[in-house]
């Protein structure tokens, strides 16, 4: 008797799943985000990033808790609002310095119910003196965390290049996203991928349609 093939016709083997950030319906060409992830959006030149990381927010609320880890306090409810997110399903936290900050991340990765953090400036997460050896252990352990979450974390870069190896290894994708045009209600953006650990295309782009409410 074939074993294998007894065990395949008698058994239901499980098979693992991804979970994803974003209910199918809200995808754009496709592009989903899987949880337990750390992205990196990174500014062209322009507030887009900040677009879009607000954007994919009230995308991600749909599949769970959201959290936005404020450092700049540009987040004014109204602009929120306009982009689709709920304030009520929002947890807002106003950042502190750098090393309770990384605190604060691994506090809330612990919540099984949270599915995306938005860290809405990655200084906060540097020391105004450090060294690579510091960044090096506070970032290691930031990704082992997300990795044994249920959540991801975008880190909004609005104007800094990042040159430390440890983060380009850390970091599973980097988005660059730039205007294409505006519009009476919105805006258009172009994202190309970079730095990607996804399996996207590399050097590919997608476009994204934002209409404010």
């Amino acid at each position: 008797m074939n074993l294998d093939k007894y065990e395949d016709n008698f058994f239901k083997k499980t098979k693992q799943t991804t979970r994803m950030l974003f209910d199918p319906k809200d995808c754009v060409d496709d592009v989903n985000l899987p949880c337990k992830s750390l992205f990196e959006v990174k500014s062209s030149g322009d507030a887009s990033y900040f677009n879009l990381s607000l954007l994919w927010t009230a995308q991600a609320q749909e599949n769970g808790i959201c959290v936005l880890l404020d450092s700049d306090f540009n987040c004014y409810p109204e602009v929120l609002v306009k982009h689709g997110i709920n304030l009520s399903e929002l947890l807002y936290v106003p950042c502190s310095e750098p090393n309770m900050n990384y605190e604060i991340l691994y506090k809330l990765l612990e919540i099984k119910e949270i599915s995306l953090i938005v860290v809405n400036s990655i200084t906060s997460l540097f020391p105004l003196v450090h060294d690579i050896k510091e960044f090096t252990t506070n970032f290691t352990r930031l990704k082992e965390s997300v990795q044994s979450s249920e959540a991801s974390v975008l880190l909004l870069n609005p104007y800094h290049d990042l040159t430390y190896k440890i983060f380009s290894q850390l970091v599973n994708c980097q988005f660059l996203p730039k205007y294409e045009y505006r519009k009476k209600d919105g805006v258009r953006i172009n994202t190309m991928i970079n730095s990607n650990m996804l399996g996207f295309k590399d050097g590919g782009s997608f476009s994204t349609d934002i209409n404010y409410i």
